[in-house]
């Protein structure tokens, strides 16, 4: 009966302020009386040719419960470096 999917709300932007640089960012989240839970990354791109991009981010995952039989939380850091390849 603790076992549950939990439909987050989303919300994202990414900002280009100049021609190969741009800054990403993304925010899934919920919170209830029984808990939360959130998924935030940030980023930097930068578009090495027309096809190929680069970016150095970070990413936080998150949440918990806490109510009469369960008390859980966690949190998950993490800095990335990845390599674009687009499709377009």
């Amino acid at each position: 009966s603790d076992f549950g999917v939990v439909p987050l709300l989303g919300i994202g932007a990414q900002w280009s302020f100049k021609p190969k640089w741009s800054v990403f960012s993304h925010l899934d989240a919920l919170g209830a009386a029984q808990g939360y839970a959130y998924d935030l990354q940030i980023e930097m791109r930068y578009k090495l040719m027309e096809y190929y991009s680069v970016s150095l981010g970070y990413r936080s995952l998150g949440g918990g419960a806490d109510n009469d039989t369960l008390k859980n939380f966690a949190q998950f850091d993490t800095a990335y470096l990845s390599f674009i390849y687009n499709f377009n």
